[in-house]
């Protein structure tokens, strides 16, 4: 009678995408870019906090993907603000 032999291998542990990288403390997106969002804010939104999706409907992007991008360069600058989860301000630095 043969027998086999149980072989127990290391699986590698997959990283979770928080995991692989960690967010970077400057920004990724040039000042003019960054500067955009809250310019579109104050012009369209009369400088009301107002959501990610409704800050891109104003310049006419989507909400996904590079926009969320540049809208975390333009909190790194200070252009924005987060007054709640998911909400944007116009922060002091964009006033002058």
């Amino acid at each position: 009678m043969a027998t086999k032999k149980i072989t127990r291998g290391t699986t590698a542990r997959k990283k979770s995408v928080a995991e692989k990288t960690a967010p970077a403390k400057y920004p990724r997106n040039a000042v003019d870019k960054s500067l955009r969002i809250p310019k579109a804010i104050l012009e369209q939104n009369a400088v009301k906090p107002c959501t990610v999706a409704e800050s891109a409907t104003f310049l006419g992007v989507g909400a996904a993907g590079t926009y969320q991008v540049e809208v975390s360069s333009g909190i790194k600058y200070g252009f924005l603000e987060r007054p709640s989860p998911g909400y944007s301000h116009v922060g002091l630095i964009a006033w002058n």
